[in-house]
């Protein structure tokens, strides 16, 4: 698990008193080895003896490009305050006044205002490395549960559905003949007609012929009612 990002940092203030220069530095029995323990934990006590080296190497590998990561006036305070750059030995207090220098402010005012935000940020960018480190949960790999209690999921086999379906058949309406390209319709069949009815039941319409002029206006159909 990564280690809190309040504790790192309060870890990393403590080293800027000696600084971690080289890789061996930071197998000391003091604060150093604890910021050790806490980015590259030890996987089984006891260890190798070789095994703290390596986590040495590998936890300043990882300070580093964390500095690196953050860039700017910020990167130069911290790798000076880490005592990274370091060819000889130099207190803090002189490490510090140089960090101060693109700030314009002296080594006193950079440590009230600015060494734990820089500090901050060199935490937070070691615990965003080793978080993303992590090994996650590969979702293919964790396995279904069964249907059937006491059997694998893998050993159940799949029961075929009581409703098979079967594949449309090919309709060939529309569709072009391999031959000559052209496309056939099939014919529709018509529903059946009626038949007309028999002769004994048929009666022919009656056609209306024109009154004469004289009756014009009398309808010859029509009688009186008494």
């Amino acid at each position: 698990m990564p280690p809190d990002v309040t504790e790192l940092t309060t870890v990393l203030t403590l080293c800027y008193r000696n600084g971690i220069r080289l890789p061996t530095y930071m197998i000391t029995p003091d604060v150093r080895r604890q910021l050790t323990d806490m980015i590259v934990p030890p996987r089984v006590e006891p260890e190798e003896p070789d095994a703290l080296l390596r986590r040495a190497f590998t936890a300043h590998a990882i300070i580093k490009a964390s500095v690196a990561a953050i860039g700017g006036s910020e990167a130069r305070a911290l790798r000076l305050l880490l005592d990274l750059d370091g060819k000889e030995k130099r207190s803090v207090t002189d490490r510090r006044a140089d960090a101060a220098e693109p700030y314009d402010i002296t080594g006193g005012s950079f440590l009230r205002r600015h060494q734990r935000t820089v500090t901050e940020a060199l935490a937070a960018e070691i615990w965003r490395r080793l978080t993303a480190a992590q090994p996650t949960a590969d979702p293919q790999a964790i396995p279904m549960p069964s249907p059937c209690p006491g059997h694998p999921a893998s050993h159940h086999p799949r029961m075929p559905s009581p409703h098979p379906t079967s594949p449309p058949a090919h309709h060939p309406r529309n569709q072009p003949n391999r031959v000559t390209g052209e496309i056939t319709i099939p014919a529709v069949a018509s529903q059946p007609q009626a038949s007309p009815p028999p002769v004994e039941h048929y009666r022919p319409r009656r056609i209306r012929e024109d009154p004469e002029p004289g009756a014009r206006g009398r309808n010859p159909d029509l009688r009186p009612v008494r």
